[in-house]
């Protein structure tokens, strides 16, 4: 399955990774009640996270999906400094360091099994 170069190992960090930001995304947007762009960011990396990595369309979806994740964190920044551009307001860079992370693990993940 996988080789010695870490592959399964990076696979299971993304593959909790992901569906733990996505549950904490998607329920706290229900709890809240607004859709945000960082929540779509962590549906991507939940969708992402459970979708086989084999066959080889598999693999080609989560990259999609892990990208789209991203330009969705990405955007959710933009948002939050043109929309809310007080100074002392700062945006919560650690929660987003950790979806950034993972989104670029699933992504990375995605890109080795593709090649296989």
């Amino acid at each position: 399955m996988a080789g010695g170069d870490g592959t399964l190992v990076m696979g299971v960090l993304a593959r909790l990774g992901g569906v733990l930001i996505g549950l904490f995304s998607v329920f706290g947007a229900l709890f809240v009640g607004v859709v945000t762009p960082a929540m779509l960011a962590g549906a991507c990396a939940l969708v992402a996270a459970v979708l086989p990595a084999r066959p080889r369309r598999g693999a080609t979806a989560m990259l999609g999906l892990a990208l789209l994740g991203l330009a969705f964190q990405l955007g959710d920044v933009a948002v939050y400094y043109l929309r809310y551009a007080i100074p002392g307001n700062y945006y919560a860079w650690p929660l987003a360091a950790l979806d950034f992370g993972v989104l670029w693990m699933l992504a990375a993940y995605a890109a080795r099994m593709r090649r296989r």
